[in-house]
């Protein structure tokens, strides 16, 4: 039996280029599908807190209803025959803004609750008014009790009397039991209070500082105004052919939320991601058309 001669034949330069070039190009394919499944995961995780805050406020709207009682949210009681709309931002976290866990050692909404109310009628003394020259808004922060003094004492237009402690013990009290730890972050809710119904809840993860607001209403409340979140939803002044209480939030659908998501601002130029939660989505609610809508 002879000995073979067949000489075993390797890879020649060239095609281990071209090998190595297509498994960069599968590995990058995989990087940006597995980006996007991520992205869409955790999409979808703060669209379902949203949804839980918006069925923990709709409870409650409903029990006010029961008891023909507003002032749950209403931060000037002498004015709650002409309560008309609320908007509330609060943040769910295990801590205060300090990084101290909270006195009354459990989870809450958080250290402080920023209540914007809409009114019908001339009202005096308030700090702004939108659109409407019937709808007047205040705006006011409540702190939580036993948040430190420190962080008291940076919250703007803080309530820390009698009315403002009652108004966030009694918010802690009838959200609190509705929510855990996992739904960390800060929330938007936007409230019918003529009809007892909730518009809208947008989330976004927390941020530093006091304020909960998160740059919604203002670009001005923001480090980076041109990445404030109004800049990426516009507000709603009207909408189905029917007034809204106030200046309010939606996202239209999951393609602005995707648009948010690559940091597409309302007029197309682009900005910094931001990967929001919302419930519902405004063309689940509304049929007749996106309204005119206002950035003011």
């Amino acid at each position: 039996m002879g000995v073979s001669t067949k000489k075993i034949k390797g890879f020649t330069l060239l095609e281990l280029i071209v090998v190595i070039a297509i498994i960069g190009i599968l590995m990058g394919i995989l990087s940006f599908l597995i980006n996007g499944f991520m992205k869409n995961s955790q999409i979808e995780t703060n669209n379902a807190k949203a949804e839980i805050v918006y069925t923990a406020f709709q409870d409650v709207l409903t029990q006010c209803e029961i008891k023909q009682d507003k002032s749950i949210f209403e931060v000037f009681p002498d004015h709650g025959n002409n309560l008309k709309g609320v908007v509330l931002f609060f943040r769910i976290a295990e801590t205060d803004v300090d990084g101290n866990p909270y006195a009354n050692g459990k989870n809450g909404i958080g250290d402080e609750i920023h209540i914007m109310n809409a009114y019908d009628g001339t009202q005096t003394s308030y700090d702004t008014v939108y659109n409407d020259a019937n709808t007047h808004i205040c705006s006011r922060s409540v702190a939580n009790p036993n948040v430190s003094a420190a962080a008291k004492a940076s919250i703007q237009n803080l309530r820390d009397d009698d009315v403002g402690r009652s108004i966030w013990t009694r918010l802690d009290a009838a959200i609190s039991g509705r929510i855990d730890q996992s739904m960390e972050g800060t929330y938007a809710v936007m409230l019918d209070y003529k009809n007892y119904q909730v518009i809208s809840v947008i989330y976004a993860p927390l941020k530093d500082g006091m304020d909960p607001k998160t740059g919604l209403y203002s670009a001005a409340e923001v480090s980076d105004p041109s990445n404030a979140l109004c800049e990426f939803i516009p507000g709603i002044t009207s909408a189905g052919g029917n007034d809204l209480p106030c200046q309010m939030f939606m996202v239209k659908n999951r393609e602005q939320q995707n648009n948010i998501a690559r940091g597409v601002r309302s007029n197309g130029s682009v900005g910094n991601a931001q990967i929001i939660g919302c419930y519902p989505f405004y063309d689940n609610v509304y049929t007749t058309g996106y309204p005119a809508v206002s950035n003011d």
